[in-house]
Protein backbone atom coordinates (compact mmCIF):
# COMPACT_ATOMS: atom_id res chain seq x y z
CA UNK A 1 0.00 0.00 0.00
CA UNK A 2 1.16 3.50 -0.78
CA UNK A 3 -0.44 6.56 0.82
CA UNK A 4 -0.72 9.52 -1.55
CA UNK A 5 -3.00 11.83 0.42
CA UNK A 6 -3.13 12.45 4.17
CA UNK A 7 -6.76 11.36 4.59
CA UNK A 8 -7.23 8.97 1.65
CA UNK A 9 -6.20 5.34 1.39
CA UNK A 10 -5.32 4.04 -2.05
CA UNK A 11 -4.20 0.55 -2.93
CA UNK A 12 -2.32 0.53 -6.24
CA UNK A 13 -1.40 -2.50 -8.35
CA UNK A 14 0.67 -1.91 -11.47
CA UNK A 15 0.27 -4.76 -13.95
CA UNK A 16 2.65 -4.88 -16.87
CA UNK A 17 1.45 -8.14 -18.34
CA UNK A 18 3.11 -10.16 -21.06
CA UNK A 19 -0.09 -11.92 -22.10
CA UNK A 20 -2.07 -9.85 -24.54
CA UNK A 21 -3.06 -10.70 -28.04
CA UNK A 22 -2.64 -8.97 -31.35
CA UNK A 23 -0.85 -5.90 -30.08
CA UNK A 24 -2.40 -2.45 -29.68
CA UNK A 25 -3.68 -0.66 -26.60
CA UNK A 26 -2.04 1.53 -24.03
CA UNK A 27 0.92 0.88 -21.85
CA UNK A 28 3.47 3.50 -22.83
CA UNK A 29 5.55 5.46 -20.37
CA UNK A 30 4.05 6.05 -16.92
CA UNK A 31 3.05 9.42 -15.42
CA UNK A 32 2.61 10.45 -11.80
CA UNK A 33 0.30 13.47 -12.04
CA UNK A 34 -2.90 12.06 -13.48
CA UNK A 35 -5.88 12.89 -11.23
CA UNK A 36 -9.03 10.82 -10.74
CA UNK A 37 -11.75 13.08 -9.36
CA UNK A 38 -14.98 11.86 -7.74
CA UNK A 39 -17.88 13.91 -6.42
CA UNK A 40 -19.22 11.50 -3.78
CA UNK A 41 -22.45 13.51 -3.19
CA UNK A 42 -23.37 14.74 -6.66
CA UNK A 43 -27.01 13.79 -6.04
CA UNK A 44 -29.37 11.29 -4.49
CA UNK A 45 -30.92 9.75 -7.60
CA UNK A 46 -28.20 7.21 -8.27
CA UNK A 47 -26.25 4.55 -6.39
CA UNK A 48 -23.96 5.55 -3.54
CA UNK A 49 -20.91 3.95 -1.98
CA UNK A 50 -17.84 4.15 0.24
CA UNK A 51 -15.10 3.01 -2.13
CA UNK A 52 -14.25 2.46 -5.77
CA UNK A 53 -12.13 -0.04 -7.64
CA UNK A 54 -10.61 1.63 -10.73
CA UNK A 55 -8.93 -0.30 -13.54
CA UNK A 56 -7.36 0.66 -16.85
CA UNK A 57 -7.63 -2.03 -19.54
CA UNK A 58 -5.71 -1.89 -22.79
CA UNK A 59 -7.03 -2.83 -26.23
CA UNK A 60 -6.22 -6.48 -25.50
CA UNK A 61 -8.39 -6.42 -22.36
CA UNK A 62 -5.37 -6.72 -20.08
CA UNK A 63 -5.53 -4.77 -16.82
CA UNK A 64 -2.52 -2.45 -16.99
CA UNK A 65 -3.24 -0.50 -13.82
CA UNK A 66 -5.60 -0.94 -10.90
CA UNK A 67 -6.38 0.91 -7.66
CA UNK A 68 -8.91 1.03 -4.82
CA UNK A 69 -9.95 4.51 -3.62
CA UNK A 70 -11.77 4.95 -0.31
CA UNK A 71 -14.21 7.78 0.29
CA UNK A 72 -12.57 10.48 2.43
CA UNK A 73 -14.80 13.55 2.04
CA UNK A 74 -18.46 14.42 1.46
CA UNK A 75 -17.86 16.23 -1.77
CA UNK A 76 -15.23 16.31 -4.50
CA UNK A 77 -12.23 14.14 -3.84
CA UNK A 78 -9.32 14.78 -6.19
CA UNK A 79 -7.04 11.79 -6.06
CA UNK A 80 -3.59 11.79 -7.68
CA UNK A 81 -2.85 8.31 -9.04
CA UNK A 82 0.67 6.96 -9.15
CA UNK A 83 2.45 5.27 -12.07
CA UNK A 84 -0.46 5.49 -14.50
CA UNK A 85 0.64 4.48 -18.03
CA UNK A 86 -0.03 6.82 -20.92
CA UNK A 87 -2.14 5.74 -23.88
CA UNK A 88 -5.70 4.80 -24.79
CA UNK A 89 -7.59 2.71 -22.24
CA UNK A 90 -11.00 1.47 -21.22
CA UNK A 91 -11.53 2.77 -17.72
CA UNK A 92 -13.79 0.64 -15.54
CA UNK A 93 -14.82 1.97 -12.14
CA UNK A 94 -16.87 -0.11 -9.70
CA UNK A 95 -18.65 1.44 -6.72
CA UNK A 96 -18.88 -0.53 -3.45
CA UNK A 97 -20.98 -0.14 -0.34
CA UNK A 98 -18.03 -0.54 2.03
CA UNK A 99 -14.43 0.60 2.20
CA UNK A 100 -11.62 -1.27 0.38
CA UNK A 101 -13.96 -2.49 -2.39
CA UNK A 102 -15.87 -4.64 0.09
CA UNK A 103 -19.57 -5.21 0.51
CA UNK A 104 -22.00 -5.05 -2.39
CA UNK A 105 -21.18 -3.56 -5.75
CA UNK A 106 -23.71 -0.74 -6.03
CA UNK A 107 -22.71 0.88 -9.30
CA UNK A 108 -20.41 0.79 -12.29
CA UNK A 109 -19.22 2.96 -15.15
CA UNK A 110 -17.05 2.44 -18.21
CA UNK A 111 -15.45 5.04 -20.43
CA UNK A 112 -12.78 5.34 -23.09
CA UNK A 113 -9.96 7.56 -21.83
CA UNK A 114 -6.83 9.03 -23.37
CA UNK A 115 -4.15 9.50 -20.75
CA UNK A 116 -1.39 11.98 -21.57
CA UNK A 117 1.35 13.44 -19.37
CA UNK A 118 -1.22 15.35 -17.36
CA UNK A 119 -4.97 15.15 -17.02
CA UNK A 120 -8.06 14.69 -14.89
CA UNK A 121 -10.93 12.25 -15.17
CA UNK A 122 -14.05 13.39 -13.31
CA UNK A 123 -16.89 11.14 -12.10
CA UNK A 124 -20.06 11.75 -10.13
CA UNK A 125 -21.74 9.52 -7.53
CA UNK A 126 -25.49 9.79 -7.02
CA UNK A 127 -26.23 12.11 -9.95
CA UNK A 128 -28.97 10.99 -12.36
CA UNK A 129 -27.88 10.21 -15.92
CA UNK A 130 -28.98 12.80 -18.47
CA UNK A 131 -27.55 11.16 -21.61
CA UNK A 132 -25.55 8.19 -22.90
CA UNK A 133 -22.28 8.48 -24.80
CA UNK A 134 -21.23 5.63 -27.09
CA UNK A 135 -17.61 4.98 -28.05
CA UNK A 136 -16.57 4.49 -30.76
CA UNK A 137 -19.22 6.38 -32.71
CA UNK A 138 -19.20 3.93 -35.67
CA UNK A 139 -17.88 0.46 -36.47
CA UNK A 140 -16.76 -1.24 -39.66
CA UNK A 141 -15.98 -4.93 -39.21
CA UNK A 142 -15.15 -7.89 -41.39
CA UNK A 143 -16.91 -11.11 -40.47
CA UNK A 144 -16.23 -12.89 -38.14
CA UNK A 145 -14.45 -10.12 -36.18
CA UNK A 146 -15.68 -8.53 -32.97
CA UNK A 147 -15.36 -5.16 -31.26
CA UNK A 148 -16.38 -3.69 -27.95
CA UNK A 149 -18.68 -0.68 -27.63
CA UNK A 150 -18.59 1.40 -24.46
CA UNK A 151 -21.72 3.12 -23.19
CA UNK A 152 -21.02 5.82 -20.61
CA UNK A 153 -23.92 7.45 -18.70
CA UNK A 154 -23.35 11.21 -18.36
CA UNK A 155 -24.77 13.72 -15.90
CA UNK A 156 -26.19 17.01 -17.13
CA UNK A 157 -22.73 18.56 -16.74
CA UNK A 158 -21.22 15.73 -18.89
CA UNK A 159 -19.42 13.99 -16.02
CA UNK A 160 -19.62 10.17 -16.16
CA UNK A 161 -21.99 8.83 -13.51
CA UNK A 162 -22.35 5.47 -11.82
CA UNK A 163 -25.42 3.37 -12.58
CA UNK A 164 -26.49 -0.07 -11.39
CA UNK A 165 -24.48 -2.80 -13.10
CA UNK A 166 -27.52 -4.44 -14.69
CA UNK A 167 -29.28 -1.26 -15.77
CA UNK A 168 -27.82 -1.07 -19.31
CA UNK A 169 -29.47 -3.16 -22.02
CA UNK A 170 -28.03 -3.79 -25.49
CA UNK A 171 -29.72 -4.66 -28.75
CA UNK A 172 -29.15 -4.94 -32.49
CA UNK A 173 -31.49 -3.85 -35.28
CA UNK A 174 -30.23 -6.78 -37.37
CA UNK A 175 -28.95 -9.65 -35.20
CA UNK A 176 -28.15 -11.78 -38.24
CA UNK A 177 -25.67 -9.13 -39.40
CA UNK A 178 -24.21 -8.07 -36.05
CA UNK A 179 -25.10 -9.34 -32.61
CA UNK A 180 -24.30 -7.69 -29.29
CA UNK A 181 -24.05 -9.19 -25.82
CA UNK A 182 -24.69 -7.74 -22.38
CA UNK A 183 -21.11 -6.44 -22.20
CA UNK A 184 -21.45 -4.42 -25.42
CA UNK A 185 -19.31 -6.80 -27.48
CA UNK A 186 -20.39 -6.77 -31.12
CA UNK A 187 -19.93 -9.90 -33.25
CA UNK A 188 -19.84 -9.44 -37.03
CA UNK A 189 -21.84 -12.32 -38.52
CA UNK A 190 -22.72 -11.56 -42.14
CA UNK A 191 -22.45 -8.76 -44.68
CA UNK A 192 -24.82 -5.86 -44.12
CA UNK A 193 -25.59 -2.95 -41.83
CA UNK A 194 -27.03 -2.73 -38.33
CA UNK A 195 -27.63 -0.27 -35.55
CA UNK A 196 -26.36 -1.26 -32.10
CA UNK A 197 -28.25 0.43 -29.30
CA UNK A 198 -27.50 0.81 -25.60
CA UNK A 199 -30.36 1.79 -23.31
CA UNK A 200 -30.43 2.79 -19.65
CA UNK A 201 -33.51 0.85 -18.62
CA UNK A 202 -34.65 2.91 -15.59
CA UNK A 203 -34.66 6.22 -17.52
CA UNK A 204 -35.15 5.06 -21.11
CA UNK A 205 -32.08 7.02 -22.23
CA UNK A 206 -30.47 5.47 -25.29
CA UNK A 207 -27.71 5.90 -27.84
CA UNK A 208 -26.82 3.94 -30.95
CA UNK A 209 -23.88 3.27 -33.24
CA UNK A 210 -24.00 2.28 -36.93
CA UNK A 211 -22.18 -0.96 -37.78
CA UNK A 212 -21.12 -2.01 -41.27
CA UNK A 213 -20.11 -5.65 -41.72
CA UNK A 214 -18.07 -6.65 -44.73
CA UNK A 215 -18.26 -10.27 -45.91
CA UNK A 216 -15.83 -12.92 -44.79
CA UNK A 217 -13.25 -14.06 -47.32
CA UNK A 218 -11.69 -17.13 -45.71
CA UNK A 219 -9.45 -19.14 -48.02
CA UNK A 220 -9.68 -22.93 -47.95
CA UNK A 221 -6.48 -24.43 -46.58
CA UNK A 222 -5.10 -27.93 -46.08
CA UNK A 223 -5.62 -28.01 -42.31
CA UNK A 224 -7.71 -26.21 -39.72
CA UNK A 225 -6.84 -27.26 -36.17
CA UNK A 226 -9.41 -26.06 -33.65
CA UNK A 227 -8.21 -25.76 -30.04
CA UNK A 228 -10.80 -25.51 -27.26
CA UNK A 229 -8.51 -24.06 -24.61
CA UNK A 230 -10.15 -23.70 -21.22
CA UNK A 231 -7.70 -22.05 -18.83
CA UNK A 232 -10.23 -20.64 -16.38
CA UNK A 233 -8.48 -22.62 -13.65
CA UNK A 234 -5.06 -23.42 -12.20
CA UNK A 235 -3.70 -24.35 -15.65
CA UNK A 236 -3.78 -20.71 -16.80
CA UNK A 237 -0.01 -20.22 -16.73
CA UNK A 238 0.50 -23.29 -18.94
CA UNK A 239 -2.00 -21.94 -21.47
CA UNK A 240 0.16 -18.88 -22.16
CA UNK A 241 3.17 -21.15 -22.67
CA UNK A 242 1.25 -23.41 -25.03
CA UNK A 243 -0.10 -20.57 -27.19
CA UNK A 244 3.44 -19.25 -27.47
CA UNK A 245 4.54 -22.70 -28.62
CA UNK A 246 1.80 -22.72 -31.25
CA UNK A 247 3.04 -19.38 -32.54
CA UNK A 248 6.56 -20.74 -32.91
CA UNK A 249 5.37 -23.35 -35.43
CA UNK A 250 2.82 -21.27 -37.33
CA UNK A 251 4.89 -20.46 -40.43
CA UNK A 252 2.81 -22.47 -42.94
CA UNK A 253 -0.39 -20.62 -43.99
CA UNK A 254 -1.83 -23.95 -45.17
CA UNK A 255 -2.03 -25.06 -41.52
CA UNK A 256 -4.32 -22.79 -39.53
CA UNK A 257 -4.61 -23.10 -35.78
CA UNK A 258 -7.72 -21.41 -34.36
CA UNK A 259 -8.08 -21.15 -30.59
CA UNK A 260 -11.01 -20.39 -28.33
CA UNK A 261 -9.23 -19.43 -25.14
CA UNK A 262 -10.77 -18.67 -21.77
CA UNK A 263 -8.37 -17.20 -19.24
CA UNK A 264 -8.61 -16.26 -15.59
CA UNK A 265 -5.69 -13.87 -14.92
CA UNK A 266 -5.94 -14.35 -11.16
CA UNK A 267 -3.94 -17.56 -11.72
CA UNK A 268 -1.19 -15.74 -13.65
CA UNK A 269 1.92 -14.22 -12.14
CA UNK A 270 2.10 -11.48 -14.79
CA UNK A 271 -1.53 -10.62 -15.49
CA UNK A 272 -3.50 -11.19 -18.67
CA UNK A 273 -6.89 -10.72 -20.28
CA UNK A 274 -10.03 -11.86 -18.48
CA UNK A 275 -12.72 -13.74 -20.37
CA UNK A 276 -12.94 -15.76 -23.58
CA UNK A 277 -11.36 -14.94 -26.92
CA UNK A 278 -10.89 -16.44 -30.35
CA UNK A 279 -7.46 -16.19 -31.93
CA UNK A 280 -6.01 -17.12 -35.28
CA UNK A 281 -2.49 -18.22 -34.41
CA UNK A 282 0.21 -16.19 -36.16
CA UNK A 283 3.97 -16.83 -36.28
CA UNK A 284 6.01 -15.26 -33.51
CA UNK A 285 9.05 -16.23 -31.47
CA UNK A 286 8.73 -13.72 -28.62
CA UNK A 287 7.35 -14.48 -25.16
CA UNK A 288 4.30 -12.28 -25.83
CA UNK A 289 1.12 -13.40 -27.57
CA UNK A 290 1.12 -11.85 -31.06
CA UNK A 291 -1.64 -13.87 -32.72
CA UNK A 292 -4.62 -12.24 -34.40
CA UNK A 293 -7.47 -11.54 -32.00
CA UNK A 294 -10.50 -12.41 -34.12
CA UNK A 295 -13.27 -12.22 -31.54
CA UNK A 296 -13.60 -11.10 -27.93
CA UNK A 297 -16.50 -13.05 -26.42
CA UNK A 298 -16.42 -11.26 -23.07
CA UNK A 299 -16.42 -12.65 -19.55
CA UNK A 300 -19.66 -14.65 -19.45
CA UNK A 301 -18.87 -17.60 -21.72
CA UNK A 302 -19.09 -20.94 -19.92
CA UNK A 303 -16.40 -23.24 -21.33
CA UNK A 304 -17.79 -26.11 -19.26
CA UNK A 305 -20.87 -26.48 -21.47
CA UNK A 306 -21.22 -28.77 -24.47
CA UNK A 307 -23.16 -26.01 -26.24
CA UNK A 308 -20.12 -23.71 -26.03
CA UNK A 309 -17.91 -26.34 -27.66
CA UNK A 310 -20.56 -26.95 -30.32
CA UNK A 311 -20.79 -23.23 -31.12
CA UNK A 312 -17.02 -22.92 -31.42
CA UNK A 313 -16.78 -25.88 -33.81
CA UNK A 314 -19.55 -24.52 -36.01
CA UNK A 315 -17.98 -21.06 -36.09
CA UNK A 316 -14.46 -22.38 -36.71
CA UNK A 317 -15.37 -24.71 -39.55
CA UNK A 318 -17.59 -22.14 -41.26
CA UNK A 319 -15.03 -19.35 -41.10
CA UNK A 320 -11.85 -21.39 -41.67
CA UNK A 321 -12.69 -24.04 -44.29
CA UNK A 322 -10.07 -26.75 -44.86
CA UNK A 323 -9.48 -30.09 -46.52
CA UNK A 324 -8.84 -31.67 -43.13
CA UNK A 325 -9.94 -30.73 -39.63
CA UNK A 326 -8.66 -31.52 -36.15
CA UNK A 327 -9.95 -30.77 -32.67
CA UNK A 328 -7.83 -30.43 -29.54
CA UNK A 329 -9.59 -30.16 -26.17
CA UNK A 330 -7.26 -28.57 -23.60
CA UNK A 331 -7.97 -28.67 -19.87
CA UNK A 332 -8.12 -30.97 -16.89
CA UNK A 333 -9.60 -34.40 -17.55
CA UNK A 334 -11.03 -37.25 -15.52
CA UNK A 335 -11.54 -39.97 -18.10
CA UNK A 336 -15.24 -40.77 -18.55
CA UNK A 337 -15.90 -40.02 -14.91
CA UNK A 338 -17.44 -37.18 -13.00
CA UNK A 339 -15.17 -35.90 -10.22
CA UNK A 340 -16.09 -36.79 -6.68
CA UNK A 341 -14.34 -33.61 -5.54
CA UNK A 342 -16.70 -31.25 -7.35
CA UNK A 343 -20.16 -32.37 -6.24
CA UNK A 344 -20.31 -34.75 -9.17
CA UNK A 345 -19.95 -32.06 -11.82
CA UNK A 346 -16.60 -32.60 -13.54
CA UNK A 347 -15.36 -34.69 -16.45
CA UNK A 348 -13.57 -32.65 -19.15
CA UNK A 349 -13.12 -28.90 -19.70
CA UNK A 350 -13.58 -27.70 -16.13
CA UNK A 351 -14.56 -24.02 -15.96
CA UNK A 352 -13.72 -23.01 -12.41
CA UNK A 353 -15.42 -19.63 -12.83
CA UNK A 354 -18.80 -21.29 -13.46
CA UNK A 355 -18.30 -24.60 -11.66
CA UNK A 356 -19.31 -26.61 -14.70
CA UNK A 357 -17.71 -29.18 -17.01
CA UNK A 358 -18.57 -31.15 -20.12
CA UNK A 359 -19.65 -34.72 -19.37
CA UNK A 360 -18.42 -37.41 -21.74
CA UNK A 361 -21.95 -38.44 -22.69
CA UNK A 362 -22.55 -34.83 -23.83
CA UNK A 363 -19.77 -34.98 -26.43
CA UNK A 364 -22.07 -36.44 -29.08
CA UNK A 365 -24.23 -33.33 -28.88
CA UNK A 366 -21.20 -31.04 -29.10
CA UNK A 367 -19.79 -32.88 -32.13
CA UNK A 368 -23.04 -33.59 -33.93
CA UNK A 369 -22.85 -32.92 -37.66
CA UNK A 370 -19.05 -32.55 -37.62
CA UNK A 371 -16.30 -34.83 -38.83
CA UNK A 372 -12.66 -34.56 -37.79
CA UNK A 373 -9.56 -36.28 -39.04
CA UNK A 374 -8.47 -36.55 -35.42
CA UNK A 375 -9.50 -35.49 -31.95
CA UNK A 376 -6.74 -35.00 -29.37
CA UNK A 377 -7.23 -34.73 -25.62
CA UNK A 378 -4.67 -32.45 -23.97
CA UNK A 379 -6.05 -33.55 -20.63
CA UNK A 380 -5.62 -36.28 -18.06
CA UNK A 381 -6.81 -39.88 -18.32
CA UNK A 382 -8.88 -39.42 -21.47
CA UNK A 383 -7.53 -42.28 -23.60
CA UNK A 384 -10.18 -44.70 -22.38
CA UNK A 385 -12.34 -47.00 -24.46
CA UNK A 386 -15.40 -45.36 -22.88
CA UNK A 387 -14.31 -41.94 -24.19
CA UNK A 388 -13.05 -43.02 -27.61
CA UNK A 389 -16.19 -45.04 -28.24
CA UNK A 390 -18.31 -41.98 -27.43
CA UNK A 391 -16.66 -39.92 -30.22
CA UNK A 392 -15.99 -42.72 -32.73
CA UNK A 393 -18.61 -41.46 -35.18
CA UNK A 394 -17.04 -38.01 -35.44
CA UNK A 395 -13.36 -38.69 -36.09
CA UNK A 396 -10.94 -41.09 -37.74
CA UNK A 397 -8.38 -41.07 -34.92
CA UNK A 398 -8.35 -40.29 -31.20
CA UNK A 399 -5.14 -39.14 -29.51
CA UNK A 400 -4.55 -38.96 -25.80
CA UNK A 401 -3.02 -40.26 -22.59
CA UNK A 402 -4.01 -43.12 -20.34
CA UNK A 403 -2.01 -41.37 -17.60
CA UNK A 404 -2.32 -37.94 -16.04
CA UNK A 405 0.29 -35.92 -17.99
CA UNK A 406 2.15 -32.80 -16.77
CA UNK A 407 0.24 -29.53 -16.66
CA UNK A 408 2.40 -28.21 -19.51
CA UNK A 409 0.69 -30.72 -21.79
CA UNK A 410 1.76 -31.12 -25.39
CA UNK A 411 4.94 -29.35 -26.57
CA UNK A 412 3.00 -27.67 -29.36
CA UNK A 413 6.00 -26.35 -31.26
CA UNK A 414 7.27 -29.92 -31.65
CA UNK A 415 3.80 -31.30 -32.42
CA UNK A 416 2.92 -28.72 -35.07
CA UNK A 417 6.33 -28.72 -36.71
CA UNK A 418 5.41 -31.84 -38.68
CA UNK A 419 2.17 -30.25 -39.88
CA UNK A 420 4.10 -27.14 -40.90
CA UNK A 421 6.75 -29.08 -42.80
CA UNK A 422 4.57 -31.74 -44.45
CA UNK A 423 0.86 -30.90 -44.31
CA UNK A 424 0.12 -33.43 -47.10
CA UNK A 425 1.32 -36.40 -45.03
CA UNK A 426 -1.30 -39.02 -44.08
CA UNK A 427 -3.34 -38.15 -41.03
CA UNK A 428 -2.05 -41.15 -39.10
CA UNK A 429 1.54 -40.06 -39.72
CA UNK A 430 0.82 -36.54 -38.50
CA UNK A 431 -1.13 -37.82 -35.51
CA UNK A 432 1.99 -39.62 -34.34
CA UNK A 433 3.64 -36.24 -33.77
CA UNK A 434 1.59 -35.83 -30.59
CA UNK A 435 2.92 -39.13 -29.24
CA UNK A 436 6.53 -38.51 -30.23
CA UNK A 437 6.58 -34.92 -28.95
CA UNK A 438 5.48 -36.04 -25.49
CA UNK A 439 7.84 -39.00 -25.23
CA UNK A 440 10.81 -37.07 -26.65
CA UNK A 441 10.35 -34.10 -24.32
CA UNK A 442 13.34 -34.32 -21.97
CA UNK A 443 11.72 -32.26 -19.22
CA UNK A 444 9.11 -35.02 -18.83
CA UNK A 445 11.63 -37.78 -18.20
CA UNK A 446 10.70 -38.03 -14.52
CA UNK A 447 6.93 -38.05 -15.15
CA UNK A 448 4.60 -40.88 -16.12
CA UNK A 449 4.06 -40.38 -19.84
CA UNK A 450 1.79 -42.43 -22.09
CA UNK A 451 0.42 -41.43 -25.48
CA UNK A 452 -1.40 -43.31 -28.20
CA UNK A 453 -3.35 -42.95 -31.43
CA UNK A 454 -6.54 -45.02 -31.75
CA UNK A 455 -8.24 -46.00 -35.01
CA UNK A 456 -11.95 -45.43 -34.59
CA UNK A 457 -12.65 -47.79 -37.50
CA UNK A 458 -11.54 -50.65 -35.22
CA UNK A 459 -13.57 -49.66 -32.17
CA UNK A 460 -16.75 -51.48 -33.16
CA UNK A 461 -14.89 -54.80 -33.16
CA UNK A 462 -13.16 -53.88 -29.91
CA UNK A 463 -16.53 -53.09 -28.31
CA UNK A 464 -17.94 -56.41 -29.60
CA UNK A 465 -15.10 -58.32 -27.97
CA UNK A 466 -15.49 -56.33 -24.71
CA UNK A 467 -19.20 -57.17 -24.75
CA UNK A 468 -18.45 -60.91 -24.92
CA UNK A 469 -15.80 -60.63 -22.21
CA UNK A 470 -18.13 -58.64 -19.96
CA UNK A 471 -20.84 -61.28 -20.28
CA UNK A 472 -18.38 -64.10 -19.56
CA UNK A 473 -17.00 -62.33 -16.49
CA UNK A 474 -20.45 -61.42 -15.15
CA UNK A 475 -21.70 -65.02 -15.43
CA UNK A 476 -18.74 -66.27 -13.38
CA UNK A 477 -18.35 -63.32 -10.99
CA UNK A 478 -18.83 -65.40 -7.85
CA UNK A 479 -15.79 -67.51 -8.77
CA UNK A 480 -13.40 -64.61 -9.46
CA UNK A 481 -12.65 -62.98 -6.09
CA UNK A 482 -9.03 -64.10 -5.79
CA UNK A 483 -8.37 -64.05 -9.51
CA UNK A 484 -9.50 -60.42 -9.89
CA UNK A 485 -7.30 -59.37 -7.00
CA UNK A 486 -4.31 -60.88 -8.83
CA UNK A 487 -5.38 -59.37 -12.15
CA UNK A 488 -5.74 -55.86 -10.73
CA UNK A 489 -2.40 -56.10 -8.97
CA UNK A 490 -0.68 -57.14 -12.21
CA UNK A 491 -2.37 -54.59 -14.50
CA UNK A 492 -1.23 -51.00 -15.00
CA UNK A 493 -3.58 -48.60 -13.20
CA UNK A 494 -3.92 -44.85 -13.80
CA UNK A 495 -4.25 -42.28 -10.98
CA UNK A 496 -6.02 -44.83 -8.76
CA UNK A 497 -8.21 -43.54 -5.95
CA UNK A 498 -11.27 -44.57 -3.97
CA UNK A 499 -13.49 -43.59 -6.88
CA UNK A 500 -11.18 -44.03 -9.90
CA UNK A 501 -10.31 -47.55 -11.09
CA UNK A 502 -8.90 -47.23 -14.61
CA UNK A 503 -6.74 -50.06 -15.97
CA UNK A 504 -4.88 -50.72 -19.20
CA UNK A 505 -7.22 -52.81 -21.34
CA UNK A 506 -4.66 -54.93 -23.14
CA UNK A 507 -2.85 -55.65 -19.90
CA UNK A 508 -6.16 -56.59 -18.29
CA UNK A 509 -6.96 -59.03 -21.10
CA UNK A 510 -3.51 -60.58 -20.99
CA UNK A 511 -3.62 -61.00 -17.21
CA UNK A 512 -7.08 -62.56 -17.41
CA UNK A 513 -5.67 -65.08 -19.86
CA UNK A 514 -2.86 -65.84 -17.43
CA UNK A 515 -4.82 -65.87 -14.15
CA UNK A 516 -8.24 -67.36 -14.95
CA UNK A 517 -8.94 -70.94 -15.96
CA UNK A 518 -12.56 -70.55 -17.11
CA UNK A 519 -12.42 -71.26 -20.90
CA UNK A 520 -15.05 -68.72 -21.94
CA UNK A 521 -13.19 -65.90 -20.12
CA UNK A 522 -9.80 -66.95 -21.49
CA UNK A 523 -11.12 -67.06 -25.07
CA UNK A 524 -12.93 -63.72 -24.74
CA UNK A 525 -9.87 -62.08 -23.18
CA UNK A 526 -7.75 -63.24 -26.11
CA UNK A 527 -10.21 -61.65 -28.53
CA UNK A 528 -10.04 -58.38 -26.58
CA UNK A 529 -6.24 -58.45 -26.63
CA UNK A 530 -6.18 -58.88 -30.42
CA UNK A 531 -8.86 -56.21 -30.91
CA UNK A 532 -6.86 -53.70 -28.84
CA UNK A 533 -3.78 -54.39 -30.94
CA UNK A 534 -5.81 -53.69 -34.08
CA UNK A 535 -7.28 -50.47 -32.67
CA UNK A 536 -4.03 -48.93 -31.41
CA UNK A 537 -2.38 -47.35 -34.44
CA UNK A 538 0.62 -46.05 -32.49
CA UNK A 539 1.66 -46.07 -28.85
CA UNK A 540 4.62 -45.06 -26.72
CA UNK A 541 5.19 -44.86 -22.99
CA UNK A 542 8.14 -44.32 -20.72
CA UNK A 543 9.57 -46.59 -18.06
CA UNK A 544 7.48 -45.00 -15.30
CA UNK A 545 4.29 -46.42 -16.82
CA UNK A 546 5.60 -49.78 -18.07
CA UNK A 547 2.31 -51.67 -18.43
CA UNK A 548 0.65 -49.20 -20.79
CA UNK A 549 -0.57 -50.31 -24.21
CA UNK A 550 -2.66 -47.45 -25.52
CA UNK A 551 -6.20 -47.61 -24.12
CA UNK A 552 -7.71 -48.09 -20.66
CA UNK A 553 -11.09 -49.19 -19.31
CA UNK A 554 -13.03 -48.84 -16.07
CA UNK A 555 -12.71 -51.81 -13.68
CA UNK A 556 -14.42 -50.47 -10.57
CA UNK A 557 -15.33 -53.17 -8.02
CA UNK A 558 -19.05 -53.45 -7.25
CA UNK A 559 -18.65 -52.12 -3.70
CA UNK A 560 -16.74 -48.98 -4.76
CA UNK A 561 -19.41 -47.33 -6.89
CA UNK A 562 -20.89 -44.08 -5.61
CA UNK A 563 -24.65 -43.70 -5.36
CA UNK A 564 -24.90 -42.33 -8.91
CA UNK A 565 -21.70 -43.78 -10.38
CA UNK A 566 -23.04 -46.88 -12.12
CA UNK A 567 -26.09 -44.96 -13.32
CA UNK A 568 -23.72 -42.42 -14.87
CA UNK A 569 -21.71 -45.20 -16.50
CA UNK A 570 -24.86 -46.53 -18.12
CA UNK A 571 -25.33 -43.19 -19.88
CA UNK A 572 -22.29 -44.01 -22.02
CA UNK A 573 -22.57 -45.51 -25.50
CA UNK A 574 -20.20 -48.30 -24.53
CA UNK A 575 -22.58 -49.35 -21.76
CA UNK A 576 -25.51 -49.20 -24.14
CA UNK A 577 -23.79 -51.38 -26.74
CA UNK A 578 -22.00 -53.87 -24.49
CA UNK A 579 -22.48 -55.85 -21.27
CA UNK A 580 -19.44 -54.34 -19.60
CA UNK A 581 -21.71 -52.39 -17.24
CA UNK A 582 -23.36 -55.67 -16.21
CA UNK A 583 -19.91 -56.98 -15.28
CA UNK A 584 -19.08 -53.81 -13.33
CA UNK A 585 -22.30 -54.18 -11.33
CA UNK A 586 -21.10 -57.54 -9.94
CA UNK A 587 -17.30 -57.29 -10.27
CA UNK A 588 -15.44 -58.39 -7.12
Amino acid sequence: MKRLWPVVSVVVVALLAGCGGGGGGGGGRTVSDFVYSTDWVAGSAGPTGQSQRIALLDADGVVRWEAVVNRAVDGVQAQPLASVPTGSFRLVAELYSERDAAGAQTGRLSAQVEIAAKGTFQTAVGAPPASLRMQPTALTLKAPASARLIATPLAADQRPVFVASDSLAWGSSSPSVASVDEEGIVQALSAGEAQIEARHVPTGLSASVPVVVNPASAERTKWTILVFLNAANDLAEFSVKDVNEMERAAQNPQVRVVVQWKLDPSYLTSGGFRGTRRYLIKPDTSSSIRSELVQDLGERVDMGRATTLRDFLQWGMENYPADRYALIVWNHGNGWLRSATAAGSRAISYDDLTGSAIQVWQLGYALQGRRFDFIAWDASLMQMLEVAYEVRGFTDFVIGSEESPPGDGYPYDAVLRRFRDDPDAPTETLARSFVDAMLDETSYSNRKITQSVLRTSALAELARSVDVLGAALASSASQLDSAMARVRAATQAYSPSDYRHFYDLLGLARNLEDSVTIPAIVAAAGDVRRAVQAAVAYERHNALSPGSNGVSIDLTPKDRWSASGLADYRRLQLAADTRWDEWLAVAP
